[in-house]
This record gives C-alpha cells, structure tokens and sequence, in this order.
C-alpha cells in the first residue's frame, strides 16, 4: 500500500532528507497515498513498484522511496532491509488502513509460506 509522507504540511518535496530527528520526533505525518494523489497516480506507483520488485529480484519485505512532483514520479531507493514495527512505517499503514500490525504480521508470514 502507498503511503504518502507530509513534511512541515508539504507534500510535494524536493531536497529534504529525512533524518534521526525527524524521524524520531514524529514531525512527518503520514497519509495513503490515495487519500493524497490522484487514482492514476496511485495506480502508477504501485505498477511501478512491481516492476522494480521484479526487476531487482526483491522477494521479501521492500519499502521502495519515491519524490513525486508535476514532472513525474522518481524512484529514490529500494530498502531492503526497513524497519518493521508498529512505530515504523508498517505500523503507520496499518493504522491508516484499520488493521491491527498483529494482523498484518500473520498475512506476511502466512505469505512467506506461498514462496
């Protein structure tokens, strides 16, 4: 699922970088991205990302960054290794999408098991 990040009530952002302090001070503020960007845009984010996951032979848990702007949709990096915690990114998707991390943690172990 999308998420969409707002720094300082931005959602289009150019040369921020996100460190410790912002990280860790909760300052950024997390939407999905359907809520934030057109169906189309959503669309292409996800069919996108597919083809990167494909492409780079990333078979387990990903989280892959992007800058969107009214130029495009920049693909920034592929984190093979994110943190995977309520706190973390997962964690604030699962609360955007009404689901308990407990639960999203047994969909992907369930999921491991189709590999």
């Amino acid at each position: 699922q999308p998420l969409s990040i707002a720094y300082q009530n931005q959602f289009f952002l150019s040369n921020e970088i996100f460190g410790i302090f912002e990280k860790s001070s909760n300052i950024r503020k997390y939407y999905l991205a359907e809520q934030i960007f057109s169906k189309t845009i959503t669309e292409n984010i996800k069919k996108i990302t597919e083809q990167i996951v494909y492409t780079l032979r990333l078979n387990n848990f990903v989280r892959i960054d992007y800058r969107i702007n009214d130029k495009g949709i920049y693909f920034i990096e592929a984190n093979t290794n994110p943190a995977f915690g309520i706190t973390s990114d997962v964690g604030k998707c699962c609360d955007l999408l009404n689901i308990t991390f407990e639960s999203f943690v047994k969909l992907y172990i369930d999921s491991l098991n189709l590999l």
